[in-house]
């Protein structure tokens, strides 16, 4: 091949890594500004509840927020139970370093019910009355609780 060509397809293979990276780029700006994949704002607290709490009022500082009223918010002892049991022993807990110990003292399941009203201009997340599931552990050494994602 020619000096010329060779050059000439360096050329539109950087052209082409561009025009992808720029692609992804705005695939990212763009799912974080329509809510997807969007994490909680948390403050994680020694209580799992005021953990959970602060994450859903947290919403109401997110530009496509329009309203937020947290209604109840629990920990659930029989879905915690259910799910330590259910992670016991399974590959998710060994990649997340999680032995049945770990899991037995330091993992819960919250359930909170609350509303939320989102701007629709700015997002396609679905608002209304939530009933949803926060799963949390808590760090050994400060004894505070952080959602998992």
């Amino acid at each position: 091949m020619s000096t010329k060509k060779k050059a000439r397809n360096k050329k539109r293979t950087l052209v082409i890594v561009v025009v992808i990276v720029a692609l992804l780029c705005l695939c990212g700006f763009a799912t974080y500004q329509l809510g997807l994949f969007d994490k909680w704002l948390q403050k994680p607290s020694t209580d799992p509840v005021q953990t959970v709490q602060s994450a859903i009022e947290a919403q109401a500082e997110k530009d496509y927020t329009i309203n937020v009223r947290v209604d109840e918010v629990k920990v659930d002892e029989d879905e915690t139970a259910r799910v330590v049991d259910m992670y016991s022993g399974s590959e998710l807990a060994q990649e997340r370093g999680w032995t049945d110990d770990y899991l037995a003292e330091h993992f819960v399941v919250v359930w909170a019910d609350y509303y939320v009203e989102y701007d629709h201009t700015k997002t396609f997340l679905d608002d209304g009355d939530t009933q949803q599931y926060f799963y949390l552990t808590q760090d050994m050494e400060s004894g505070k609780w952080t959602i998992i994602f």
